[in-house]
């Protein structure tokens, strides 16, 4: 039997999978063993080589230690489930670091930065976009701004494939908002290149 790449039928854990003792696998393995008490962990990181000459790897595992009992009630084993959930964890994580430079963004005052749901109704914009365009809160909290009306409409069929394209995907492939409303010069909204979503 296999298992990544190693034959791993007739061996113990830790002859099996020798760099799992120290990143706390195995420890925590005994400790279920040894309490009987179950262990599960969502997001985990774990470093494996997968094959003799492959270079270690990190991934990310949600997995669960479930002790295996006999007809007293004595531990006999651990039952071991997980799954591989590296590419969504990584994925989550770049949706944090894209949202912190946008923060980031949304701070600084000569940038305009604004929030808009799937409809394109603006929910939220700094102080910037509101003082270049001549807006006030009381225009974003009653809903009187969109993103279309802003628009202007040299880039109104463009703008529309990329919402279009972001209503399927939750991705904007290049899209840079330009000249949001007549007051604002659109050299000025060249660096609004991402736009944040919130209640996703």
């Amino acid at each position: 039997m296999s298992l990544f790449r190693r034959d791993v039928l007739g061996r113990t854990v830790r002859e099996a999978f020798p760099e799992l003792e120290e990143q706390g696998f195995l420890e925590l393995l005994d400790r279920v063993y040894a309490t009987g008490e179950a262990f599960s962990s969502r997001r985990a990181p774990i470093t494996l080589a997968f094959g003799p000459d492959s270079a270690s790897d990190q991934r990310f595992l949600d997995f669960v230690y479930q002790p295996v009992r006999d007809a007293t009630g004595a531990v006999r084993g651990i039952f071991v489930e997980g799954s591989d959930v590296t590419e969504a964890t990584l994925a989550d994580t770049r949706v944090r670091e894209s949202e912190a430079r946008f923060r980031a963004a949304f701070a600084i005052e000569a940038v305009g930065a604004i929030y808009f749901d799937m409809e394109g109704r603006l929910t939220d914009a700094n102080d910037a976009f509101l003082q270049m365009g001549g807006y006030d809160r009381e225009d974003i909290d009653e809903g009187r701004l969109t993103w279309q009306d802003l628009t202007p409409p040299e880039w109104l069929e463009a703008s529309e494939r990329a919402f279009a394209e972001l209503s399927l995907t939750l991705a904007i492939s290049g899209w840079v908002a330009r000249g949001f409303g007549e007051a604002v010069e659109e050299s000025a909204w060249d660096c609004c290149h991402v736009l944040g979503l919130r209640g996703r």
